[in-house]
């Protein structure tokens, strides 16, 4: 039998889940989140690097002048 103890509501209609199909769903949303957040991580080193390739290439270009 399944267990409809577990609900929730989305889009105003209210969801039964069995405790499997909750405990997937939950799993499923952590991940897509988790994916979100190493996106973001990822975007964030490369800005950094391109960052840091920017400054270094001023660096080269200033002391090019200088001599």
């Amino acid at each position: 039998m399944t267990d409809l103890s577990s609900n929730f509501t989305r889009g105003g209609a209210t969801m039964f889940y069995s405790s499997e199909e909750c405990c997937d769903d939950e799993l499923n949303t952590h991940d897509v989140q988790l994916e979100k957040e190493l996106e973001e991580l990822r975007h964030a080193h490369e800005s950094e690097h391109v960052a840091h390739e920017e400054e270094r290439h001023a660096q080269e270009e200033k002391i090019a002048h200088m001599q």
